[in-house]
């Protein structure tokens, strides 16, 4: 994340994470980004990586902090991939 004109670039990802997508809610003032997670540790982003959700507060950025649950999430996983 950044401002306007390009500088103060911030982390707003987990470390050892791909951003996937992301939303903005004007309403919460917040970016909801869907990100891979490293979770086999081989430094390789495949579908076989958990997938996670965190939620950036663009007033006061920092990295995002995970917003479903552990069980809330394989389940929404699972929808996703059947998806596709």
């Amino acid at each position: 994340l950044s401002n306007l004109a390009g500088k103060s670039l911030q982390a707003i990802t987990p470390p050892d994470t791909q951003l996937m997508s992301w939303v903005f809610d004007e309403k919460s003032d917040g970016i909801f980004v869907t990100i891979r997670k490293d979770s086999d540790g081989d430094r390789k982003f495949t579908e076989k990586d958990d997938i996670d959700f965190v939620r950036v507060n663009v007033s006061k950025p920092n990295v995002g902090q995970e917003i479903i649950d552990g069980k809330t999430r394989q389940e929404l996983q699972k929808i996703l991939i059947n998806s596709k």
